[in-house]
């Protein structure tokens, strides 16, 4: 079964293979996104079609780039031909989610719950059936690779339990989605009176997670107010629209991740003039602060800082008033 599927996926044109993919993710986005408006008491077809297929394209742009760009690829990370196939249908399903998330939360601020909680259902069962979906592994310590000798630590068992290991990894991802939404939802609410984050956008960060596994996620929730000070600010400033939801922007950080995955955790930055491989004080590495847990301990906390201290700065400078519509509030699903 395994090889007559990868005999198929390599005997199709990666052009077609897309276009094919596109079609089915902007199906299955246009009968999501029709529900969800509709759950919202917001309903609208020709918005639905819209979003749906723009989120056909993106489907089959990224199938495009896995295919022919290795975008997913890393060197710890060797799935057999068939995982790795499978792999790109997984993460298609859940651009096919945000697309149904982003729609619906765009139009009205209000993310129905049933698609995340959907998604945060069948990652890990199809995580842990598979065993090969994982674009990092639950835990990979690049600190303690020797050029030329050792590669990064892997922790034994990953090998020999693949299938506890898919369930780990997706599990570990929204457990820190979920930490991460629910950190910065409670800071605000203490800072500003008011959640900054709504209940739906705590659903949706776990639900990345568990398609994306923690270190992914953790970039994802990182790139997301990048894109909302471009994206966010401009359309505020052309539309004058009163508010702008988060969740749009959560989604975008995670299909950036996606589309960057390969250059993002094998980026290396030389510090100083010459760069020894063998010194690592000599070269940042991105993947090197995944390995260590104080470091990234560390950074937690004073990013939670920063937050709490330029939350309560805003809540000075606008005299504690906020007349901001709270996203996804506990009602919405």
């Amino acid at each position: 079964m395994g090889d007559s599927l990868v005999s198929l996926w390599d005997s199709t044109n990666p052009v077609a293979l897309s276009a094919i993919l596109g079609l089915v993710s902007a199906a299955a986005a246009f009968f999501l996104t029709v529900k969800s408006l509709r759950i919202v008491e917001s309903p609208s077809k020709a918005a639905a079609l819209c979003w749906s297929l723009a989120g056909g394209v993106c489907v089959a742009a990224f199938v495009y780039a896995a295919i022919t760009r290795d975008v997913l690829g890393i060197p710890e990370v060797q799935p057999a031909p068939v995982g790795a196939r499978l792999r790109i249908v997984f993460l298609s399903g859940l651009i096919t989610l945000l697309v149904a998330v982003t729609a619906t939360d765009w139009r009205t601020c209000f993310i129905p719950l049933f698609v995340p909680i959907a998604g945060l259902v069948a990652a890990p069962l199809l995580a842990f059936l598979s065993g090969e979906l994982q674009i990092a592994h639950v835990w990979v310590d690049w600190n303690a690779e020797v050029p030329q000798l050792a590669g990064p630590y892997l922790p034994g068992w990953l090998s020999r339990h693949p299938h506890l290991h898919g369930l780990a990894w997706s599990l570990a991802g929204a457990a820190a989605g979920t930490v991460m939404a629910w950190v910065v939802r409670k800071v605000s609410s203490w800072t500003l009176g008011m959640p900054a984050f709504g209940e739906g956008d705590v659903w949706l960060m776990a639900m990345i997670g568990a398609f994306l596994g923690w270190q992914p996620t953790v970039l994802a929730f990182g790139i997301a107010p990048l894109a909302a000070l471009v994206i966010g600010l401009s359309t505020k400033a052309i539309t004058g629209r009163p508010y702008i939801p988060y969740g749009p922007f959560l989604a975008i950080g995670a299909i950036a991740v996606l589309f960057t995955w390969r250059w993002l955790w094998m980026l290396e930055v030389g510090l100083g003039a010459k760069v020894n491989q063998g010194d690592r004080r000599t070269r940042f590495r991105l993947r090197d602060v995944f390995g260590d847990p104080w470091l990234m301990a560390g950074i937690a906390a004073v990013m939670t800082v920063a937050l709490a201290l330029m939350l309560g700065w805003r809540r000075w400078a606008t005299g504690g008033s906020d007349d901001r519509r709270v996203s996804n509030p506990p009602l919405d699903g």
